[in-house]
């Protein structure tokens, strides 16, 4: 990654600001509750919200209305305008204070590429974006609801 454009650094840095304030309010901190009643099975103060706007994406967030140009920008840009959007429309998504990252390297591994399979492997950077969470049921892990639920071991 070269050089960054300062306007367009500047841009993704106001959405972060707006997408941090989001963050840390009280409105963020009821949606939590909220998701954490849920996944306990607890009642929550209402039902809450997801929406998952799939194949609207195009409609809602059109590729033209990026303003980076810079790909990585880009990408940092649309997944936390994704965020803003879904927040306007009134989405329960709760709102993280950070941003992941994907680690970034570019390395041979020390047994000169060799991999036990015999061919040869190489570690190379990803891009930031979905694909870098845990998503899905993999990610979720229930909250337990009594002692019992809790295995030795378990952290």
């Amino acid at each position: 990654m070269g050089i960054l454009d300062a306007s367009e650094r500047d841009y993704v840095r106001e959405l972060a600001r707006q997408v941090a304030e989001i963050a840390e309010s009280r409105e963020n901190a009821l949606v939590q509750r909220r998701w954490r009643d849920v996944n306990a099975l607890r009642r929550p103060d209402r039902a809450p919200v997801w929406c998952r706007p799939v194949g609207a994406w195009s409609e809602l967030l059109p590729e033209g209305s990026l303003r980076c140009a810079d790909p990585w920008l880009r990408g940092v840009e649309r997944e936390l305008r994704m965020g803003l959007v879904k927040h306007e429309i009134g989405d329960d998504t709760p709102f993280d204070p950070w941003y992941p990252v994907a680690a970034a390297f570019d390395s041979e591994p020390p047994t000169s590429g060799a991999s036990r399979s015999g061919g040869t492997s190489r570690m190379t950077r990803r891009a930031p974006g979905p694909s870098t969470r845990r998503c899905g049921p993999r990610g979720l892990r229930p909250a337990p609801v009594a002692p019992a639920d809790v295995q030795p071991g378990q952290d």
